[in-house]
């Protein structure tokens, strides 16, 4: 459940920012999607459109994580891709580490979840993903 979790647990960080001006960034929603691997594993893609603060900038980029199933084991490798849709490159690549230090504290809160809520984070993304 740890994974499935994992990702609806961000799904919803970032849904949480959307239309939202306040803060580091707001997004347009995000989406949560899977494929299955020949493997029979499933791999999982959160995908959202960001808005970097300060607002008057003018930087966006698309954001899209991929956790992808490494190995036999139940390990899963995180991927992170950004692509800067407006903006400048260095107001954008400055203004990304305030983006990233947020995302990297969601994953510090997810260590912190009991295994109760991630289990209703698990079962709330396959009714997202009818799995």
């Amino acid at each position: 459940y740890e994974v499935l979790g994992l990702v609806t647990f961000l799904t919803e960080y970032f849904s949480s920012y959307q239309d939202v001006s306040l803060g580091n960034f707001y997004t347009n929603g995000a989406t949560l999607k899977y494929e299955k691997l020949p493997s029979g594993k499933n791999k999982y893609i959160v995908e959202t459109e960001v808005w970097l603060a300060p607002f008057d900038l003018g930087v966006s980029q698309k954001f899209s994580m991929i956790l992808e199933p490494l190995g036999q084991y139940n390990f899963y490798t995180i991927n992170l891709h950004m692509k800067r849709t407006s903006g400048e490159s260095n107001d954008w690549k400055r203004l990304n580490r305030r983006f990233l230090d947020g995302l990297r504290k969601q994953f510090l809160i997810w260590r912190t979840v009991s295994s109760e809520i991630k289990k209703d984070y698990e079962k709330q993304g396959k009714e997202v993903l009818k799995l």
